[in-house]
């Protein structure tokens, strides 16, 4: 499944990349509102006001110019609107309130944005910012789709909860195209590993998302940390030159608006170059872990290997009960067509319950030890005495955690301290490659 489908069905659109070269760092967005009147100036209350006096006009093309004249004044045109939503003639009333519930639900009307990156210059590890400036040169409150602000947004990282609500409150309107032009989809780490993540996301999904005003010749700004190494982020991990954009139009009833660009704002491109790309086993990785299994002389061992671009914590409390504890087991099939036949080691933790120690942290490219077993065990357990035969055998490990970290906190509560888990624990199961056993040449032990 692409990581983007969990940005809850957010599109994102390659069109309108320049190729010319941009400006590395700042760029200021443009608009096509608010328009002006024909004297060069913003229109005044009495100009909107006669316009929308022309909403009730018999003729249905002065109808459609005022509606076009209003809406391309955005929200300078609410309040007189709003007077006349109330008017004793049903059309103007009618018409009136339409399209006020149009220029009120719209983002960004009339707004001059400005993009910026922290750090332009970065390897593929290495995080960076990306801030959206929302100037608004109008008279009138332009909306923005994110919370108003209430603490700093500057310091170097974020709170993942509120680094995953300010990349999705403007990932919807971002494209972002890499070395070749080829798009780059956001990447999103499961959010029931996190509640407070969970919370952000389902909030930003209801019918009622969060946003915020911007008073008359006032800037809101959201900044976006962990750009590209936060929960929610854009993997940059190939060497180059990447262009990020933004364009918003507001979703008009007439398709002529539409298509016209009524309202679009449209900022950058701002670049950020990353001079030292990932190792391919991380730019290629389509899931975090990869179970290898290896021999070391006398002994068979089992490591679970990093291929994602951001640390993953594995579960070694490994126990019988898969509702409380990580599991790991062999697996051997015959080739001689013998029933296939497991086992499970005697794990070490199960007695003593969750040990913190137990969490492992597997930073990328990096590895950690999950299993191992020697070649006469292995042998042993592959080649029953009772089954004598001169085949090889196939065999592999498969460990498991159906535990995720919230699902821990509530199961090993008043065991451990709930901040001793972290969120990313690695959730699922792991199979490794099998490789062949031969049957002992002499003799058998245990």
């Amino acid at each position: 499944m692409k990581q983007s489908t969990l940005f809850l069905g957010l599109v994102f659109v390659l069109g309108g990349v320049q190729h010319a070269r941009p400006a590395t760092g700042t760029a200021l967005g443009t608009a096509t509102a608010p328009a002006e009147t024909a004297s060069g100036q913003s229109p005044g209350l009495a100009e909107v006001r006669r316009v929308v006096g022309q909403l009730g006009h018999p003729s249905p093309t002065r109808r459609k110019a005022a509606m076009r004249q209003l809406a391309a004044w955005g929200p300078l045109a609410c309040d007189a609107l709003r007077e006349a939503a109330g008017a004793d003639d049903l059309e103007t009333a009618l018409s009136a309130r339409d399209l006020l519930a149009q220029i009120e639900s719209a983002f960004f009307l009339g707004a001059e944005i400005r993009l910026e990156v922290g750090r332009p210059r970065i390897a593929w590890d290495e995080a960076t910012t990306l801030a959206f400036r929302v100037r608004n040169p109008t008279t009138a409150p332009i909306r923005v789709p994110w919370p108003k602000q209430t603490t700093a947004a500057t310091r170097p990282s974020s709170d993942d909860a509120e680094q995953v609500g300010r990349m999705l409150d403007v990932a919807d309107y971002l494209t972002v195209a890499g070395p070749d032009d080829h798009e780059i989809e956001p990447r999103l780490d499961p959010i029931d590993a996190d509640e407070k993540v969970a919370q952000v996301v389902a909030s930003r999904a209801n019918s009622q998302p969060p946003f915020s005003a911007v008073a008359p010749g006032q800037e809101s700004t959201l900044e976006v940390c962990q750009f590209n190494r936060g929960w929610a982020r854009y993997p940059l991990l190939q060497a180059g030159v990447y262009h990020i954009t933004f364009e918003h139009q507001p979703t008009w009833k007439d398709a002529a608006w539409m298509a016209e660009g009524l309202g679009r704002v449209r900022a950058g491109p701002v670049t950020i170059e990353v001079v030292r790309a990932a190792p391919d086993k991380i730019r290629l990785a389509s899931r975090p872990l990869e179970l290898r299994l290896d021999r070391r002389g006398e002994v068979f061992e089992a490591k679970a290997v990093s291929t994602w671009d951001r640390s993953v914590w594995l579960n070694l409390n490994l126990g019988p009960d898969l509702e409380r504890f990580a599991q790991v087991r062999w697996r051997f099939e015959p080739g001689d067509g013998q029933e296939e036949h497991f086992w499970e080691p005697e794990p070490p933790s199960a007695a003593a319950g969750f040990l913190v120690k137990r969490l492992h942290r597997v930073d990328p490219c990096s590895s950690c030890a999950v299993a191992s077993i020697t070649v006469a065990d292995a042998q042993y357990r592959a080649f029953p005495a009772s089954a004598p035969t001169t085949r090889p055998c196939g065999m592999t490990l498969r460990y498991t955690n159906v535990m995720t970290a919230p699902q821990l906190r509530k199961i090993w509560a008043g065991r451990i301290r709930e901040a001793d888990i972290p969120a990313a624990v690695f959730t699922g199961s792991l199979t490794a490659e099998p490789v062949i056993l031969k049957p002992p040449e002499t003799g058998r032990s245990k």
